[in-house]
């Protein structure tokens, strides 16, 4: 148990959320690109990644002001973080899945490239994402068992969760 807590340090969050920044806006970009693509095949679950995409962007907008901007820290919620990063990991999954579904059934053209290329992404960016729920409810977890977070620090080894 020691060992898995340490891959979920607090001091790898910052980096961790700017990759997860970057590939959101990434995969939302190439969705949008895919919609604009000469013989694309729109389907609803193509329409909708760019609106999950949005959302991400909104939930992250929302984590990265409470967490590193002081003005905003009074409405910091490590509860409502450890929630919404489990819910996105919820969403991504179903809708990354949901455009496998719709590749396998019928891609063709360059804009199945660029289809394939958002599910590749998408898989990473689920990986990133479960990574940050699993880090939001250790931290969670240690606010409600000492009353702080450590300072960003390692969390205590010795003590269950």
């Amino acid at each position: 148990m020691a060992a898995l807590l340490k891959w979920f340090d607090h001091k790898y969050k910052f980096p961790v959320h700017l990759v997860e920044t970057i590939v959101t806006i990434v995969v939302t970009a190439l969705a949008i690109a895919y919609l604009k693509t000469p013989g694309a095949i729109v389907t609803r679950i193509r329409i909708l990644i760019p609106i999950v995409g949005a959302k991400s962007l909104v939930v992250q907008a929302y984590q990265w002001l409470t967490e590193y901007v002081t003005v905003f820290t009074k409405w910091r919620s490590l509860k409502a973080n450890a929630i919404l990063n489990g819910l996105e990991v919820l969403f991504w999954s179903a809708f990354i899945g949901l455009l496998f579904q719709a590749n396998i059934a019928k891609c063709t053209g360059p804009a199945c490239g660029v289809s394939w290329a958002i599910f590749a992404i998408g898989i990473g960016l689920i990986n990133l994402l479960l990574w940050v729920a699993v880090s939001s409810f250790l931290e969670f977890r240690l606010y409600r068992r000492i009353g702080t977070t450590n300072g960003g620090s390692q969390i205590p080894i010795g003590q269950s969760y």
